[in-house]
């Protein structure tokens, strides 16, 4: 089962079996599937369900939609070291502390291919980063104030319950530089 509609997630999949596979996987890639084969349904809830209810196959989607139909979890054995990885918030959380932050100053960027090739053993390689696009100064000191208000709390309360619900919580070593960036919001 494939997502049949455009996705972020298609994309990272298939990101990731191009350089996980050293470029054998050359179907592409990008938000449509390329693969060739299967059945599409759209959304993760679709492809979910689809696999729930077709005995044999398989899919891939956010981790929290498999959590919720209560599907069995690829295990996967990456270029870190011959033991299949399950994904868990131990793992991916692994896999994001060992990623590199980029950019300048306060321009945080992860780099996510890091992702598909972990170095660190443990480390679940197909990740999908949440990103926050923001101005570092606001023309109105009351959208700004509201704005490092939202994402201060998303790294410090907004983190807590985050793996009951299928999502990983920023890596302590990610919280300082993360800090400091929305400190300086203006």
């Amino acid at each position: 089962m494939f997502r049949g509609d455009e996705s972020g997630t298609t994309d990272n999949f298939q990101k990731y079996l191009d350089s996980a596979s050293d470029g054998v996987w050359d179907k592409g890639i990008g938000k449509t599937f390329h693969g060739g084969v299967g059945q599409g349904a759209d959304g993760n809830g679709g492809t979910s369900a689809a696999v729930r209810a077709t005995e044999g196959s398989v899919t891939y989607n956010e981790w929290s939609f498999g959590l919720a139909q209560k599907l069995t979890m690829a295990r996967i054995v990456t270029s870190a070291g011959p033991e299949a990885v399950g994904i868990s918030a131990g793992s991916v959380g692994k896999t994001i502390s060992g990623a590199t932050l980029t950019g300048q100053g306060n321009d945080l960027v992860v780099d996510t291919f890091s992702f598909y090739k972990p170095t660190r053993p443990g480390s679940y390689p197909i990740v999908l980063a949440t990103y926050e696009i923001v101005c570092s100064k606001y023309p109105d000191p009351q959208v700004g104030a509201a704005v490092k208000a939202f994402l201060q709390s998303t790294i410090g309360a907004g983190q807590n319950g985050l793996v009951d619900n299928g999502y990983i919580p920023v890596p302590e070593s990610f919280k300082s530089r993360l800090s400091d960036a929305i400190n300086a919001i203006a």
